[in-house]
Order: C-alpha cells, then sequence, then structure tokens
C-alpha cells in the first residue's frame, strides 16, 4: 500500500465511525423520568427538579447505557432504537397514562414499560421502570402529611362556601387560618400515622389497604359533601384509611370543632 495512502484510509475509517454516532439525546432515564414526575405532579405537589435528580440516580443506577445516549455515544442504530422508545414514552405521558405511578398498587405492579423500549436497559428494560417507580413513590410520612393537610384544606374551602362575605370576618374574629387551626387539631392522626408506617409502601403480595384507601379517598374528597364534613362526617369511602373506627371519629371530631370554631 502507497504509504501516502494509508493514513488517509485510517482518516476516512474515523470519519465513517463519528458518522455513526449522533449527538446527545434524551435518555430512557431521562425519559422515564419525565413521564413518572409528570404523573407525580397531577396526583399531588412536590418538587419538580427534587424528584427528577431522585429518579433519575435511581434509573442510571439500573441502566449504565443512559450515560451512552446522554453523552451522545451511541451509534445509528443504537439511537434509532432509542428514539423509537422515547417517542412510545412521550405519547402514553401525553395521553396521561399514570397508571404506572399513580394508579392503584395492582395498576402499578402489572405496568410494563412499552414494547418499543424492549432493547434498552441491557437485559431488563422493565427494571428501569421499576427503579422510576419507587423512586418516585410517596413515602408513608409525606402521605401522612397530605391527607392531614388535604382534608384540612377542603374543610377551608366548605367554610368559603357556606360562609360567604362572613368567612374573612370570622376568620379576622377567631384570629386563625382555619386550614391552620384545622391541622393542628388532626395533629394527633399525622403523627401516629407516621410513627406507625400507616400509609408504608405495598411490597408484593403484601397490600398496605390503609394507604390504598388513602389515595383513593383523597381522589374522592374535592366533592365530598360540604355539609356533612363541616358536621364532622368523615365520606364512608375513608374509614379504611383509619387505624380503627375511633380513630376516624376523633377525626370527623376534630373536623367539627374547627367548623364550629368558625361558625360553620
Amino acid at each position: 500500500m502507497n504509504r501516502f495512502f494509508a493514513p488517509l484510509v485510517a482518516i476516512a475509517l474515523l470519519a465513517g465511525c463519528d458518522k455513526l454516532k449522533g449527538g446527545a439525546q434524551t435518555s430512557y432515564c431521562e425519559a422515564v423520568c419525565d413521564w413518572a414526575v409528570s404523573c407525580t405532579e397531577l396526583e399531588r405537589e412536590i418538587d419538580r427538579e427534587a424528584e427528577m435528580a431522585e429518579c433519575l440516580a435511581a434509573t442510571q443506577a439500573a441502566d449504565s447505557a443512559c450515560a451512552d445516549a446522554e453523552n451522545g455515544d451511541l451509534n445509528a442504530a443504537d439511537s434509532t432504537l432509542l428514539t423509537e422508545c422515547t417517542d412510545a414514552i412521550e405519547s402514553s405521558s401525553a395521553a396521561g397514562d399514570c397508571d404506572a405511578f399513580t394508579g392503584n398498587y395492582a395498576e402499578q405492579e402489572a405496568s410494563t414499560t412499552p414494547a418499543e423500549c424492549a432493547s434498552q436497559g441491557g437485559t431488563d428494560s422493565q427494571a428501569t421502570l421499576d427503579a422510576a417507580q419507587g423512586s418516585t413513590a410517596e413515602t408513608n410520612e409525606e402521605m401522612c402529611e397530605r391527607f392531614s393537610t388535604t382534608f384540612c384544606e377542603k374543610v377551608d374551602e366548605c367554610l368559603q362556601a357556606k360562609l360567604g362575605e362572613g368567612y374573612t370576618t370570622a376568620v379576622e374574629a377567631t384570629g386563625t387560618d382555619p386550614v391552620a387551626m384545622c391541622e393542628d387539631k388532626v395533629a394527633f392522626q399525622t403523627t401516629s400515622c407516621s410513627s406507625d408506617g400507616l400509609y408504608n409502601e405495598s411490597e408484593g403480595a403484601d397490600v398496605n389497604t390503609a394507604r390504598e384507601t388513602a389515595r383513593e379517598c383523597l381522589g374522592d374528597l374535592t366533592t365530598a359533601d360540604c355539609d356533612a364534613l363541616l358536621s364532622g362526617n368523615v365520606p364512608a369511602t375513608c374509614a379504611g384509611a383509619f387505624t380503627d373506627t375511633d380513630t376516624s371519629l376523633a377525626f370527623g371530631q376534630a373536623i367539627l370543632e374547627t367548623a364550629q370554631a368558625y361558625g360553620g
């Protein structure tokens, strides 16, 4: 081979290899986490940035290949497969398909990664989805807080609707915001719920019915009857979210006392 030709061949081969690689693109981990966090935001208030960071750490630990996509180190074939996968995830997210992250426990357990993503995650693409589920799941403490706060915010909403223009006067006379008063009165439930692990995550066949009931209860609370709630009657669908009947009744009594303090 001509001594001048050999270097040219090497350069051409290197150039050919470069053409096989695209630039940095959305990885499987990033797509799954954006999907998970977007669904979680629809269910409850979260710190999106922190939730995303936690999810990425978990999914990247499950799938080291995500770094190749994020660094632009995929060849053309792998880049195409990844694009098909992330497009499928984006479609699911845009369609509001959130069962994998905010559905009930059975729905979450049955959820699988899109078929287009079977090529991702090395030998186990499902592991990446599972990591996203676990990292974005609401903790026991978070749910205990949200349960009490959501009820108290509903009480406040109901008081505003019932008192009308008299709401502001009642709040000023009491000197305390209704949500704050309510949260203080139901603190016994929030504290015991957290310390007892009442809403711990379900695992395998061991389904935590209190957690599942609490999630269903909170979803239905927006349409709860205000007159019944302000009278201290916790919706029947929420009964299983408490340790026992006595606790449920005490919770309702705390709500009634809050309503009475404002003339509700």
